[in-house]
């Protein structure tokens, strides 16, 4: 597998592209997560209920606009901007994407389980703003994968 090219080919193609693949890895990589956390039988207490509101529409911008505008704006933008004025940083783009991670993981203190779950997610997305940074649609790229992201789980959680 040529890695250097993968990684030319995540910067430069379309973003309406990048996305969906971007969003299938992210799942293949989750559901072993998902399952190896089910063995560690770590408690998912779920509280997140009682942050959202009932309204589906409501729910729908929160979880799917304003969450992931906010969140890609303080735990991907402002993080790569600030470390990326350090030349050590911009040396181990490694470290920034697991700083990144934490952060997004923080952030997401649902359960012990769904913070390892978002620090991982956190990750990819700090990926694909460091990947789509030479392109220049970083921030648009990680926003449209988080939102993504959330539009499918917070329709399985309403309709399942």
């Amino acid at each position: 597998m040529n890695w250097k090219r993968i990684k030319t080919l995540a910067e430069t193609m379309p973003f309406y592209f990048y996305v969906p693949i971007a969003y299938l890895f992210i799942v293949i990589v989750g559901i072993p997560l998902e399952y190896f956390s089910s063995l560690l039988n770590i408690p998912d207490k779920e509280i997140s209920s009682q942050l959202i509101p009932d309204n589906f529409l409501l729910k729908m911008f929160l979880v799917v606009i304003f969450a992931p505008v906010l969140e890609t704006f303080l735990t991907q933008a402002l993080p790569f901007h600030f470390l990326s004025l350090f030349k050590f940083m911009n040396r181990n783009k490694w470290l920034m994407i697991l700083i990144s991670g934490a952060i997004f993981g923080s952030v997401h203190v649902f359960s012990l389980q769904h913070i390892i779950y978002a620090t991982t997610i956190g990750f990819f997305l700090m990926a694909t703003y460091i990947l789509r940074s030479k392109k220049g649609d970083s921030f648009l790229c990680t926003f449209s994968l988080h939102a993504f992201f959330n539009l499918v789980a917070i329709l399985l959680s309403q309709f399942s």
